[in-house]
């Protein structure tokens, strides 16, 4: 039957596809024996799998299962890695790569390039990503060297911790602007880093007993994160009143209605814009303090360790999530204490023009 289209069920000008002309009459039409594969194998490129991997954790973060500043280091990881890889077959991604990355990564150490804590976490980036293509058979067989020590990385020197001198505190404060002192005593009155400040909540915040009382924006994701009622300092509560959004979920905001921090995403590339961390290093710079805005959290934690009474409740005041069986279940945070140690805290580190 020449010229018949292999379906036989329409007449060619109903359904438009190919006329197939067979041979011979007791010859088999040539699709007998091909198969079609159409089993979706993933990615074929290095670069479109990193770009899937990323899209992956973004959409965790959207799930509240990841944070963004999680997502913003893995996205930092894997750009590096996609920078120095030289193949682009996906299938490529073997034990060997990972081993010449390690390589690298200690290249870049000793030249002092990246910080030994850096290249911890891009290793381990690297290996989780290999995980992440192996589980979705993107990648036919698990590298070995996964469960060896062939990429281990040496450990990170500890950070000194660095505290700010009550003169550094009295200055930063004195010279502030109401909107930066605000967030400077944030800081010292409950602990709190810039995030945890951009993310306070309008029901957090009670009005009326003048404290706040929340969980750790950073340790929400734990299992246990503590959630800690802060006595609010007299001249906190009357600026945070002052500048608190009258309406929204969020307390405070910049200028323009926006979230004092804040992550975005254009073209693929994840930035953060921190308007506390802009405002302070103005601040620092017309003083000529040099010390990191994260040290005015640690300056509190370290002044409440050096009493004999109330160092047992920095973890408290810092918001770390409890280690122990009894932390977790048995032992309430002695609120009374804790109150008398922040009113004890404002009187070692505001200046007297202050209180």
């Amino acid at each position: 039957m020449n010229g018949v289209p292999y379906y036989l069920d329409d007449p060619p000008e109903v359904i438009q596809l190919p006329i197939i002309t067979t041979v011979g009459g007791d010859d088999p039409p040539p699709w007998v024996g091909i198969h079609i594969d159409t089993v979706d194998r993933g990615p074929s490129t290095l670069d479109s799998a990193i770009q899937q991997f990323i899209n992956h954790k973004r959409a965790e973060v959207e799930q509240g299962m990841l944070s963004a500043a999680r997502l913003s280091t893995l996205h930092n990881a894997m750009k590096a890695f996609g920078e120095w890889a030289s193949f682009a077959d996906v299938k490529k991604m073997a034990g060997n790569v990972l081993v010449e990355w390690r390589d690298e990564l200690f290249t870049r150490i000793t030249a002092g390039d990246w910080r030994a804590a850096t290249a911890k976490t891009y290793i381990d980036v690297a290996k989780q990503f290999t995980r992440w293509l192996y589980e979705r058979d993107y990648i036919d067989t698990l590298p070995r060297c996964l469960t060896g020590k062939s990429l281990a990385m040496p450990s990170p020197t500890p950070n000194k911790i660095v505290v700010m001198t009550d003169r550094e505190v009295g200055k930063l404060l004195l010279g502030s602007t109401e909107p930066m002192r605000l967030y400077l005593l944030l800081m010292l009155n409950c602990g709190f880093y810039q995030g945890d400040i951009a993310d306070l909540r309008q029901n957090e915040v009670d009005w009326r007993k003048r404290t706040i009382t929340r969980r750790r924006s950073k340790t929400r994701k734990h299992k246990s994160p503590p959630t800690v009622t802060y006595p609010l300092w007299p001249l906190t509560y009357k600026l945070l009143k002052k500048y608190r959004q009258p309406t929204g979920e969020l307390v405070l905001r910049n200028q323009n209605g926006l979230p004092l921090v804040r992550r975005t995403n254009k073209g693929g590339t994840d930035s953060k814009t921190d308007n506390i961390a802009k405002m302070y290093e103005r601040l620092a710079r017309r003083l000529k303090i040099s010390k990191p805005l994260k040290s005015f959290r640690k300056t509190g934690a370290d002044k409440l360790q050096q009493h004999e009474t109330y160092r047992t409740l920095v973890p408290l005041y810092l918001g770390h999530a409890p280690h122990t069986v009894a932390d977790r279940h048995y032992v309430r945070p002695p609120q009374e204490l804790f109150n008398e140690a922040i009113t004890w805290l404002a009187g070692q580190l505001l200046p007297p023009e202050l209180t």
